[in-house]
């Protein structure tokens, strides 16, 4: 779970270190209070893309630092797998945005590209806004929702693969038709050369 979260220079927050407690924890506050700031600081620790307008006016960088705690099992296979170390079951993420468009990642403050900071990122929070359910009405998005539903990737791999090899063999097919007709229309084009011309004598 996320357990702090360190901001500064964010947009209009200079430097704010936000403990959160197990079970439940709400922001509240006017429109304009900086709520949203926070969720921009969330999803640029999680490797989301970002703008160099949320540095705050004035500064060369803007910082944000994320404890997580009780990691997962599929969270520390995932950090097993990139050769990152942790201990306690915690991880610090970093991420540093610059003034001038840069961006840093760290994880245990060890560099990491801001890809590998978002598939982690993907297997740490969940963020769902007030409009997600609007997704449900999208019929792009129901294969989409029925499988992560059946929670068995292998399928779909098998079906990608399938269908990529399916595509291979049709471009394959396409190809072999076009010389086909090529050599077609060569062989039509001779025909009417010759009957043109007629036999040449011997």
């Amino acid at each position: 779970m996320l357990r702090e979260l360190y901001i500064e220079d964010l947009a209009v927050i200079k430097s704010a270190s936000i403990p959160l407690e197990e079970n439940f924890n709400a922001f509240t506050g006017e429109t304009g209070a900086g709520k949203s700031i926070l969720i921009n600081g969330i999803n640029a620790v999680l490797g989301q893309r970002v703008t160099k307008d949320i540095v705050r006016t004035g500064s060369e960088k803007a910082l944000i630092t994320a404890l997580f705690t009780n990691l997962s099992d599929s969270v520390k296979a995932k950090l097993d797998e990139l050769g990152i170390s942790y201990s306690d079951d915690e991880i610090t993420v970093t991420r540093e945005i610059h003034a001038d468009g840069g961006s840093i990642a760290r994880i245990n403050n060890r560099a990491t590209p801001v890809s590998v900071l978002r598939e982690l990122g993907a297997m740490l929070i969940n963020i769902h806004g007030q409009h997600d359910n609007q997704i449900l009405m999208a019929p792009e998005r129901h294969i989409t929702i029925l499988d992560s539903f059946g929670a068995d990737d292998s399928f779909i791999e098998d079906y990608r693969k399938s269908f990529r090899e399916l595509q291979q063999c049709a471009r394959k097919l396409a190809e072999l038709k076009k010389l086909e007709q090529q050599a077609s229309d060569r062989m039509i084009f001779l025909r009417s050369v010759v009957e043109k011309i007629g036999p040449l004598d011997a």
